[in-house]
């Protein structure tokens, strides 16, 4: 902020809506990296510590054998392939071959499907079908957590389902955000910063399950 709009006392509405912005950058900035995660789910130049993409169908346990925690055969939302994903949950197994336990708590979805989720979760019956049957989804209570909507996904026809595994999709705050100000000498110019630090990721990919859809 110049040192003339300083004084010509525009600090609230010049420099106050530039400080504005900045928090909102870093916002941004948070929310961008951690989604990234689930944008590069089956990318494979970035691997978690057991060498594999987050979501695979070839997730090495440590004593043998593997397990899966995507889709065999990619498929878009549906209630079928959510259906399918909750019983891939529930034969889930721990590195020693016991029974993992895993439920699903939240289904995340890109806003192209926030309708289409909404549906699937929450109506009584089945979904787009004449058939009289309940939604077995909503009478079991399988999502407790319900739907999630991210812009921040960048893959339309993505989802995720994230489980109450401990140390699944971990985020971590090395330096809050804190702002900051100062006065350039030469200028007399009113500098502002912003600055922090944060790291993410997973530990156990067991944490999300999901499919990037079938386009």
């Amino acid at each position: 902020m110049t040192k003339e709009e300083n004084d010509d006392n525009l600090y609230s509405e010049v420099g106050g809506n530039r400080v504005k912005m900045l928090s909102r950058s870093m916002r941004e900035t948070v929310e961008t990296v951690a989604f990234n995660h689930f944008n590069r789910a089956t990318n494979t130049s970035y691997l978690g510590a057991d060498g594999k993409e987050l979501l695979a169908t070839d997730h090495p346990n440590v004593n043998g054998g593997t397990w899966q925690n995507e889709l065999t055969t990619a498929a878009d939302l549906s209630e079928t392939s959510l259906e399918d994903i909750c019983i891939l949950m529930a034969q889930a197994t721990n590195d020693r071959g016991l029974k993992a336990n895993i439920k699903p708590v939240s289904l995340l979805v890109a806003p192209n499907e926030m309708f289409n989720a909404s549906r699937i979760l929450k109506s009584n019956g089945q979904n787009d079908t004449a058939n009289n049957a309940l939604n077995a989804l909503k009478a079991g209570g399988y999502f407790s957590g319900g739907a999630i909507v991210s812009p921040y996904l960048t893959d339309s026809d993505s989802w995720f389902v994230t489980s109450d595994v401990d140390n699944g999709m971990c985020f971590f705050w090395r330096q809050k955000p804190e702002m900051d100000k100062d006065v350039d000498f030469n200028t007399k110019n009113l500098l502002f910063s912003s600055y922090m630090r944060f790291s993410s990721g997973w530990v156990d990919p067991r944490g999300v399950y999901g499919s990037m859809g079938a386009a």
